[in-house]
């Protein structure tokens, strides 16, 4: 708690505008780094992610992952499977009470946050703001995504594109009743060393190809008047037998991880995961400034 006091204090003795936002510096942390000792400064955003898919039995045994990061609702045993995990950081400059459900389950808002791919809102039978993520192959991934039609990976169906059915939950922490078993949930993501005051769920219940589950779960903490901090959660569970493919020379897992240069792009899904998930994590904090 001093520390979000020092932090508050230090905020309001700068002049604060969106211009210091928008070369937001990548500060590359531990995978399972904490804001008890330190938080971004506001030109800062913290990052981490999983240098290797975690096979999918051993990512639920770590202490950051949890029942919240996976579709509770989906029946399928996600194995064979390897998980793909990223953690950002980083001060907003909007206060905690923009941060709503009004306006997070918002097409407008989804698009203003993640507006590299094509987002769509879907008509809901549960009740639940429903949406549609279309992430487009790189042109260069054509000779690959033939190839993998050819071996079977990909059937003929599939297309160049990976297609994500998302269904949003929203939690209003502070002014909710309290409910200590979603606390203790709460309490294996939390990288901050107090409660949440809202927290966001984007759990991706359909996905096309290559992937067997994924989710983004965002937490919210009021820092002063004017500033939240927001710490975001993206995973991804990937079919192993896809990651172990090797086709014509192509390398999938290297290529998901961005260490195959023949076909690795500088942006996009086709720079790999890593890259990906940073520019997706960075975008959804720039968007509120």
């Amino acid at each position: 708690m001093e520390n979000f006091k020092l932090l508050a204090v230090a905020l309001l003795l700068t002049t604060l505008s969106s211009s210091a936002f928008a070369a937001r510096q990548v500060i590359e942390k531990e995978l399972d780094f904490s804001l008890a000792g330190q938080i971004p400064k506001a030109n800062e955003m913290y990052f981490s992610y999983t240098k290797d898919p975690v096979p999918y039995d051993q990512w639920l045994q770590r202490r950051s992952s949890g029942p919240l990061m996976v579709n509770a609702e989906s029946n399928q045993t996600p194995l064979p499977t390897e998980v793909f995990e990223a953690h950002a950081a980083g001060i907003v400059n909007r206060p905690i009470s923009a941060f709503t459900a009004e306006a997070l389950h918002n097409i407008n808002t989804v698009k203003r946050m993640d507006p590299q791919n094509l987002n769509e809102q879907l008509p809901s039978t549960s009740g639940k703001f429903t949406l549609q993520t279309t992430v487009q192959f790189p042109p260069s991934w054509s000779a690959m995504v033939f190839a993998l039609k050819k071996a079977t990976v990909l059937t003929e169906d599939k297309t160049d594109k990976i297609i994500v059915k998302s269904e949003f939950s929203f939690i209003d922490v502070k002014n909710g009743q309290a409910n200590p078993s979603r606390d203790a949930k709460l309490a294996l993501l939390s990288i901050s060393p107090r409660k949440p005051d809202a927290v966001n769920f984007q759990a991706m219940v359909q996905i096309n190809q290559i992937a067997r589950f994924g989710s983004i779960v965002s937490l919210y903490y009021g820092v002063d008047p004017q500033h939240t901090l927001v710490v975001n959660y993206f995973t991804l569970g990937i079919k192993k037998k896809d990651l172990d493919k090797g086709i014509d020379k192509i390398n999938v897992r290297a290529l998901f991880k961005g260490t195959f240069p023949e076909l690795n792009t500088k942006s996009g899904i086709g720079a790999g995961l890593p890259v990906y998930s940073r520019d997706l994590l960075l975008s959804m904090l720039e968007a509120w400034n």
